[in-house]
């Protein structure tokens, strides 16, 4: 499992110029707004999964107090040479080391947007039973079934939105969900959500 994670991280270090380039003004602004209508004041949110930096400009630029993350360090000099936010090197899988993030910088609210799906079913059920944080949590997901390879070999896992309610019923309020057209321009649909721990 964490071979796929690693494996992802080495293609997204190699094409993220590319990347950057192709998304950087794909920003997912339905659900950066959604997201923050639940967001008062100064209240401190961490992006995970940042990848070309847009919807963390985006918040930022609005004078949102946001750091963002991500696992590639790709990402991570892009955004540090050229931009004033806030920004650490983190692998958003490792559910653990987010907790201690979130409390060591008093975080109150997630923002993720098409990250978790590169953790396989099994990990995103570890992610889902264990991450903590004080407000709402947005994350998105592509709809469909089982996990695969595309073609330049980055994995991902997809979902139902059954399946998904099933895994967050247990912790979870779910505040708000919708279906989405893929901000990244691809012919799939997303799934979005944002919760609040119960």
């Amino acid at each position: 499992m964490q071979n796929n994670i690693n494996d992802n991280i080495a293609i997204y270090d190699k094409i993220c110029v590319d990347y950057i380039a192709e998304t950087f003004d794909k920003f997912n602004q339905e659900a950066v707004e959604k997201f923050l209508s639940n967001v008062d004041g100064t209240e401190k949110i961490l992006e995970l999964g940042t990848g070309s930096g847009n919807n963390l400009t985006y918040m930022f630029g609005q004078g949102k107090n946001i750091h963002g993350s991500d696992n590639v360090l790709g990402f991570y000099e892009w955004i540090t040479t050229r931009f004033a936010c806030p920004f650490s090197l983190i692998d958003f899988a490792d559910v653990r080391f987010v907790n201690s993030f979130v409390n060591d910088y008093d975080i109150d609210h997630l923002f993720c947007n098409l990250a978790l799906q590169h953790l396989s079913h099994e990990e995103f059920l570890f992610f889902i039973q264990r991450v903590k944080f004080k407000g709402v949590f947005y994350f998105s997901l592509y709809d469909g079934r089982g996990e695969s390879y595309d073609e330049q070999g980055i994995f991902s896992a997809y979902y139902k939105h059954r399946q998904v309610t099933k895994l967050l019923e247990e912790r979870f309020d779910i505040k708000d969900h919708w279906f989405s057209d893929d901000t990244l321009g691809s012919d799939k649909k997303m799934l979005n959500y944002i919760v609040k721990l119960k």
